[in-house]
């Protein structure tokens, strides 16, 4: 019975140990990309923690995004949360090309978004089982056109070690906040535990209505 006990003490122990060992370096500006101009002062902010190779985030974004168009940014404040999972074999280099496109011009960042949505299947893991990290680079710098960002600036930009640190720190970030699946929701820092990908419109809108009229 002793050793039942000691075995259900030990993930979260593990987890503990793991979460002080890999401490979230300080940013130099706060993590994510801001959709629609959302403004600081909203009453509501909105987090989704997204990776740009699951199904699931490729379901949920839209509805998100009517959410932001709905209530407009003096409302609610989206917010976009890189969290490649490493069980996606490319999610990591996806989120690494976000960064990328930030660097290249930052209103091309959610163009480029959803263009890794549009054509996610591209990324998939029985997709590119024979492909090595050169390959996905390509295929990814050849969805670039798309979003108007040059094959050449989005190559060079996923060879470029701060972009690949700034999707390292977007990750040990979700982390942090105990994020472990995709997509996760936060509503004023909070998680949003029953949402899920399938959410409608109406049901956002019911939980955002509740909180606006507090």
């Amino acid at each position: 019975m002793a050793y039942k006990h000691l075995s259900l003490l030990a993930f979260p122990i593990s987890l503990l140990i793991s979460t002080v060992l890999c401490q979230t370096p300080i940013p130099k500006k706060p993590l994510g990309f801001v959709f629609n101009n959302g403004k600081s002062s909203a009453p509501v902010h909105l987090e989704i923690y997204a990776d740009l190779t699951c199904p699931d985030c490729q379901q949920a974004w839209p509805t998100i995004k009517q959410v932001a168009e709905v209530y407009g940014p003096d409302k609610v404040r989206v917010v976009f949360q890189s969290f490649p999972l490493p069980y996606h074999t490319n999610s990591f280099v996806a989120a690494q090309s976000v960064a990328v496109a930030e660097g290249v011009n930052a209103t091309l960042v959610f163009p480029w978004i959803d263009v890794l949505f549009k054509n996610q299947n591209q990324l998939y893991n029985f997709q590119t089982m024979d492909k090595n990290r050169f390959d996905i680079n390509n295929i990814v710098a050849s969805l670039a056109p798309k979003a108007d960002i040059s094959q050449s600036a989005m190559k060079d930009g996923l060879s470029e070690a701060s972009y690949e640190g700034q999707a390292r720190l977007s990750w040990k970030h979700g982390c942090s906040k105990t994020v472990a699946s995709t997509p996760s929701f936060f509503i004023n820092d909070v998680i949003v535990n029953e949402a899920d990908a399938s959410w409608t419109l109406d049901q956002w809108k019911k939980l955002i209505d509740s909180l606006l009229q507090k």
